[in-house]
């Protein structure tokens, strides 16, 4: 397959053009968390920072890369007019077609956590 320019982006194949958009440590746990509806900043931080131990997601890196997700037209945001402001996430239709991708993930990350004999922690 021949290159191609996006922008200022040079691209050799489109797999390389989908994890320039959704590589990552945090962007895949945001689209998964998505998957069933909106949900709100803080639901979102909770969600991602519920069972980590440590390397919890701040708010400043949170906002990032739900403006990129944003930017890449994998979510949308709806901005509430009303005091205190609310806003709202919610997956685009592009963003619903990564959903079996993590899915396919998920099965080989099995597949790959019993072929190397991981232990429980």
């Amino acid at each position: 397959m021949p290159a191609f320019k996006i922008g200022d982006t040079i691209y050799n194949n489109p797999v390389q053009l989908v994890l320039d958009h959704i590589g990552g440590k945090w962007k895949l746990p945001i689209v998964w968390r998505l998957r069933n509806g909106k949900m709100r900043f803080s639901d979102i931080k909770r969600s991602l920072n519920e069972h980590l131990p440590e390397g919890k997601i701040t708010d400043r890196t949170l906002s990032l890369q739900l403006k990129e997700l944003e930017a890449s037209g994998l979510l949308r945001k709806k901005v509430f007019a009303e005091i205190p402001p609310r806003t709202e996430y919610t997956l685009t239709v592009l963003g619903e077609e990564v959903i079996p991708c993590i899915k396919s993930l998920q099965k080989l990350g099995a597949t790959f956590k019993e072929a190397m004999h991981a232990k429980d922690v």
